[in-house]
């Protein structure tokens, strides 16, 4: 079992990565379009700070440091979570 639990945290981790590193400006856009389509004026405010956080995240030079520490870290906290969670309930 503990290999299965190995391979959902790296599962977790790695989408979270792939997410930061790719699709952070797709969820801008996203929120621009729900804005236009249901005039909710704070989503408008949310795709302000998502377009904001992609624009300066996709310049940063520390950006592939930082989603490969992010991802070991996730990685390794859920793990850790999961085979508590085990462990109890043995």
């Amino acid at each position: 079992m503990t290999k299965a639990l190995l391979l959902r945290a790296v599962a977790v981790s790695t989408a979270v990565a792939l997410y930061l590193k790719f699709l952070l400006p797709t969820t801008a856009g996203l929120f621009y379009e729900l804005y236009h389509l249901l005039s909710i004026d704070a989503l408008y405010s949310v795709y302000i700070g998502f377009k904001v956080s992609a624009v300066y995240f996709a310049q940063w030079s520390g950006q592939n440091l930082a989603i490969a520490l992010l991802w070991i870290l996730l990685s390794l906290f859920i793990y850790w979570k999961n085979s508590r969670r085990e462990r109890k309930s043995q």
